[in-house]
């Protein structure tokens, strides 16, 4: 699985709940894209609870379908945007698939 480089690491200092929320929402197409340690972790979770995405710390078309499925199966507005309900329900761990 590819890593983030040094470049794409975040200061978690600035976490600004338990969930790790950083308050940037991930959306698919944007320019640049969005990518980050924060982006690489949210897709392994999402890998981890069974949905078919590649960790690699880029919110691309792949993960915007991996965020739709992960949010119709959480009973989520399926919109493919990583906003905070979305972090938050990842990241629960009472969220069951």
């Amino acid at each position: 699985l590819a890593q983030p480089t040094a470049a794409d690491k975040t200061d978690h200092s600035t976490l600004t709940s338990e969930s790790g929320w950083l308050g940037q929402q991930f959306v698919w197409p944007h320019r640049p894209v969005i990518r980050g340690e924060h982006v690489y972790k949210w897709q392994a979770k999402v890998r981890e609870l069974g949905f078919v995405v590649e960790p690699d710390g880029a919110y691309g078309p792949e993960s915007k379908q991996a965020c739709t499925a992960f949010q119709r199966e959480a009973g989520l507005t399926p919109h493919g945007i990583v906003d905070r309900p979305t972090w938050e329900a990842t990241f629960d761990p009472s969220t069951r698939l």
